[in-house]
Parts: C-alpha cells; sequence; structure tokens
C-alpha cells in the first residue's frame, strides 16, 4: 500500500488508515453530532427567490454540507444563541395598548 490516507470498514464502525513513513496505524472516526440526532421524518417546504436559493446553494458547499443540512445547522445555531427551545413559549412581540 502506498503512503497516504485510506477509509476501510471494520467491525462495523469506520476508521482512517494513515500510513506514514513505515508506521500504520487507526483512528476511529468519532460520529458527526448530525449523525446523532434523532431519525427527520418531517418535511418543510418554503418559496425563496432564485438569488436566496443560489446563495444558500454556495454557502453549503462552502461549508461542505448539503443544503438541509446547511438550513438545519443555521437554524439550531440561531436558536442555541437565542435561548430557543421546543416547548417554550414564544415571546410577545407586541406592544399592549
Amino acid at each position: 500500500m502506498a503512503d497516504g490516507l485510506q477509509t476501510q470498514t471494520g467491525n462495523n464502525k469506520k476508521v482512517k488508515m494513515i500510513r506514514s513513513d513505515a508506521h500504520l496505524r487507526y483512528i476511529r472516526r468519532e460520529p458527526r453530532p448530525e449523525a446523532l440526532m434523532e431519525r427527520k421524518t418531517e418535511t418543510l417546504n418554503l418559496r425563496v427567490s432564485p438569488e436566496l436559493k443560489e446563495l444558500v446553494r454556495v454557502a453549503a458547499a462552502r461549508d461542505h454540507r448539503t443544503v438541509s443540512n446547511f438550513i438545519e445547522v443555521l437554524v439550531r445555531e440561531h436558536c442555541d444563541r437565542q435561548g430557543v427551545g421546543i416547548g417554550q413559549k414564544p415571546a410577545q412581540t407586541r406592544l399592549s395598548s
């Protein structure tokens, strides 16, 4: 095998084999946080302008994500910053008259 990086599956876990000089070592690949989330069963459809769709596509590609994963990450980060969680009452946004 030539020097370099290879991915191999063993014991139902993906591992990376790195060959450097004469040493071979295995690195266990940790699951990404997205992979630990519960199974997705819901669909969200929205209409956007062609320009916004292209912006999202380009931004997702730069992050090496799918468009749906990119939007999911943006929404989760926004909710974390704003302290929004499931089961919380929405904040009042209208002034009482």
